[in-house]
């Protein structure tokens, strides 16, 4: 049927043809090409920093519950994990048709319920999605004539990389394989034992003398309590005699004192019978 339509109307096909041609031609001329397009990938990685752990306690207490959290995710298709002293890292694979926003922000929310059970110090867990434009876009090597591997390395230091990060549009440099000058000390570990073993011997001497010191301070401050509750006993001893002695002479006192009113009593009796006596005397005389 197309052929019996391009013999009936061969201008209307040709029209059609410079068209298309025109249109390829256009399209050719405005196409941009990219090596590196920018599309997603169905990954995501979770990174969880644990400072001072070994791997197996990262394992346990990180890599494990994220694990089992993050299999309840929706479309998820394989999960993989590294446990390494310090850090762990969950790779999530989803599959292809699969919306990674909104896979994102599930994984958001489980994370935000995981965390909470965690002990301190663990770090917040930090999602990254894989994407080509992660990958660098060059990677050159840099070498000297004439210079060593120090020399060089401190060469792309001071001049290489600001040069390079001064570039318009440049996200970011890293530098590997450099070498850094440092002073590596040996200590000598007969030496340290004996020197370790003079300054015990020192602080042992010191601390006997201190000791010896102390036991002689405490027997000297036994002795004098001893003396102390010794003459206590003395002079509660004397008090008591002086007390009892008071006691007595108050007695001796009292009783005076009464012997005293009985003597003034016959003395008063004495002299009424005195004056009894005289007035009888006179009235015989009268």
């Amino acid at each position: 049927m197309l052929a019996k339509f391009s013999v009936k109307r061969p201008y209307t096909v040709v029209v059609a043809v410079v068209l298309v041609l025109i249109l390829g031609l256009i399209s050719f001329i405005n196409l941009e090409t990219d090596l590196l397009p920018s599309f997603d990938l169905p990954y995501v990685l979770v990174m969880t920093n644990y400072p001072g752990a070994s791997p197996e306690e990262v394992e346990l207490v990180v890599t494990k519950p994220l694990e089992q959290v993050m299999a309840t995710v929706s479309n998820i298709k394989q999960i993989n994990s590294i446990s390494s002293e310090n850090s762990s890292f969950v790779i999530l694979e989803f599959n292809n048709d699969t919306n990674m926003d909104s896979a994102t922000i599930e994984i958001s929310g489980l994370l935000d319920l995981v965390k909470a059970a965690w002990p301190d110090g663990i770090s917040t867990p930090m999602q990254l999605r894989l994407n080509p434009d992660m990958l660098p876009i060059m990677v050159a090597s840099v070498d000297y004539e004439g210079l060593d591997m120090i020399e060089v390395s401190e060469k792309v230091q001071a001049d290489v990389i600001p040069k390079l990060e001064s570039i318009p549009g440049l996200a970011s440099i890293s530098a590997t394989g450099l070498l850094e000058e440092r002073i590596e000390v040996l200590l000598d570990g007969e030496k340290i034992t004996a020197l370790n073993k003079k300054l015990l011997d020192k602080i042992d001497g010191e601390l006997s003398e201190a000791e010896d010191m102390l036991l002689d301070a405490k027997a000297e401050l036994e002795d004098g309590l001893e003396k102390l509750e010794s003459e206590e006993k003395k002079q509660t001893a004397q008090l008591d005699q002086g007390a009892a002695a008071i006691r007595q002479g108050r007695s001796q006192l009292q009783k005076a004192k009464t012997e005293l009113l009985a003597g003034e009593r016959e003395l008063f009796s004495a002299e009424t019978e005195l004056r009894e006596k005289r007035m009888e005397l006179i009235t015989r005389e009268n």
